[in-house]
């Protein structure tokens, strides 16, 4: 996933999105460069910690700009 700094938007790799009124097809993340994607204003979102089991936590995100956080709650 990749956040726009420029208007703040969060793309999926694989989808068709809008930036500066320019429209980029869905296989341009793939396609383009890691400078091509910083020139438009590209940030790769990055997780600051990991998912716990599931079975012992209920998982939640949270996004905040480029950084993934996961909240893991102990269940009872």
């Amino acid at each position: 996933m990749w956040y726009s700094t420029t208007d703040g938007q969060y793309i999926q790799n694989g989808t068709q999105f809008t930036i500066g009124g320019i429209t980029y097809p869905p296989s341009w993340l793939n396609l383009s460069t890691l400078e091509e994607k910083q020139a438009i204003g590209l940030e790769e979102v990055i997780a600051t910690n990991s998912p716990a089991n599931d079975q012992y936590y209920w998982v939640s995100q949270e996004l905040n700009g480029p950084s993934l956080t996961y909240i893991n709650t102990p269940k009872n």
